[in-house]
Order: structure tokens, then C-alpha cells, then sequence
């Protein structure tokens, strides 16, 4: 195992030997590091995905690419810590890898400077930055856990979505979530996503797509069902002290609702 340095010093090929510190190309369990002395982009030799390296490292004030907006960088690794800011395009393939992010390239509404891809990723961490997994048309991907603590995130309708949990920063997701809990921060929902099991804490959860919540607990926060003309379901609500929920009732049906404790606030169109 060794430690791996990519300098682009001839190319922005992966395969070249020289485009790396050491004289030779990464081999299997190698570490492989994109650092600040070095900002040059990698377009080509993009498919590394048949040899395991070690950790995936890109250090702050690295300012290069990886990957093409028609090519991701695949590669099967250990884990990835992300501070660069180029726009970067990564498939960890089918690598169950935790994936930290703190620091993208500054990307407009609707872009993001980090695009993720990976069929079994552990999870993904977000600190900072803007961040879409498989938020391209066409894509796929599978996520066990997204920590959001800061930044922005896009999941695309092709992501498998296991437990969300939202300290901070927002979400925009077109995917369903099985257990989704908002401590602060913002989350919407759009398409057809739907929610298993939602927690709010604070912050708010916009739910704009047709996807049911089968269960959801609002004990501070907002549940926002009111800023699309779709109709959907919420099974079962329990509102707590603290809690807020707005909806048109013309369009949502709450099939249960549980109102507990002291004062919790229900505003429809026609309260």
C-alpha cells in the first residue's frame, strides 16, 4: 500500500505512470490523493473500477476536475473524503464506503459542484458544498444513510434512499425515504417520493410530490403540504407541542390524526 499523488504532470490521464508523484500508476490498495500543488484536471482513464484502492482523497484548495460531465471517475475504494473545489463527477461503483463531503465547487441553483453515483454506498456525509447523487436524468444509485449537516443535497427519482437524518442545510429529494428525520434545516420532497417514517425536531419538511407519509411525528417545525396542486396522503399524523402543519384539505387526506400535549397549529385553506 502506498500513497499516491496525482500531478497530471503530462496529461490528465489516470494510465499515464507519469502523471503520478511517485513515476508509477495507483495499484490495488493504494491511497490516492488530489492536492492543491497539483490542479490539474482528470478527463481520461476514467474506469478504474476493477482493482480496490484504499482511501480517495481530495484535500482543500484543489481545484481541478475529476471526471467529465459524460464520464464519472469509477472507481471501487475504501472510503472518500472530499474537500476540492472543481466540479467533480465520482461512481464509487459498487464500493459500501462511507463518502464525507466538506467543500464543493460553488455551483447555481439546480447544479451541483459534486455529482455522486454508487450502487451500495454506506453513506454519504455533507458538511458543506452542493451535492447531487444520481440527480442527472438516467441515474442510479443506493444510499444507506445521508447525514446532512450543512450544504445542499439533490437526490434524483433513481436513488434508493434507506435513513436520512438532516442536521442542517437542505435536501431537495425526488426519491423516497424510508425513515427521515429533520432536526434542523429544510427538506423537500417532490416527484413521486414518499416517506415511510418522518420525525421533525424543527426546521420544515415541504412535501410537494404525490408520494404517501405513512407515519409522521411533528414535534417542532413545519410540515408545509400546501405549495402544490397534487393530491397525496399522510396515513397516520401525530402532532405535538411545538408543531406545525399546513395543507389544503381539498388535496390531502390525513387519515389518522393524533393531537397531543400543549399548543400545535393546523392552518388549512378553508381553517
Amino acid at each position: 500500500m502506498a500513497d499516491k499523488i496525482f500531478t497530471g504532470a503530462t496529461s490528465g490521464d489516470w494510465s499515464v505512470a507519469g502523471n503520478w508523484l511517485s513515476g508509477s500508476a495507483p495499484v490495488a490498495a493504494d491511497n490516492i490523493f488530489f492536492v492543491a500543488d497539483y490542479n490539474i484536471d482528470l478527463t481520461a482513464g476514467l474506469d478504474q473500477s476493477a482493482v480496490t484502492y484504499g482511501k480517495l482523497i481530495v484535500e482543500p484548495g484543489y481545484t481541478g476536475k475529476i471526471g467529465t460531465k459524460i464520464a464519472y471517475l469509477q472507481i471501487a475504494c475504501t472510503d472518500v473524503d472530499f474537500k476540492g473545489s472543481g466540479e467533480s463527477y465520482i461512481d464509487v461503483s459498487s464500493s459500501a464506503i462511507d463518502i464525507r463531503v466538506d467543500g464543493t465547487a460553488a455551483a447555481p441553483t439546480g447544479k451541483s459542484g459534486l455529482y455522486l453515483k454508487g450502487s451500495a454506498i454506506d453513506e454519504v456525509n455533507v458538511i458543506s458544498g452542493r451535492v447531487g447523487i444520481a440527480s442527472k436524468a438516467g441515474e442510479t444509485a443506493t444510499v444507506t444513510t445521508i447525514s446532512a449537516n450543512g450544504g445542499s443535497i439533490v437526490a434524483g427519482d433513481g436513488c434508493t434512499l434507506t435513513n436520512v437524518t438532516v442536521y442542517g442545510g437542505q435536501l431537495n429529494s425526488q426519491a423516497s425515504v424510508t425513515t427521515l428525520k429533520i432536526y434542523n434545516g429544510s427538506v423537500t420532497m417532490a416527484e413521486a417520493g414518499a416517506v415511510t417514517t418522518l420525525s421533525l425536531f424543527n426546521g420544515s419538511h415541504t412535501h410537494n410530490g404525490t408520494g404517501t407519509i405513512s407515519t409522521a411525528t411533528i414535534e417542532g417545525g413545519k410540515l408545509d403540504l400546501y405549495r402544490s396542486g397534487l393530491a397525496r396522503t399522510i396515513t397516520t399524523l401525530n402532532l405535538k407541542p411545538g408543531g406545525s402543519v399546513v395543507y389544503d384539505p381539498d388535496l390531502v387526506t390525513i387519515g389518522t390524526l393524533n393531537i397531543t400535549g400543549g399548543p400545535t397549529e393546523i392552518t388549512s385553506n378553508n381553517a
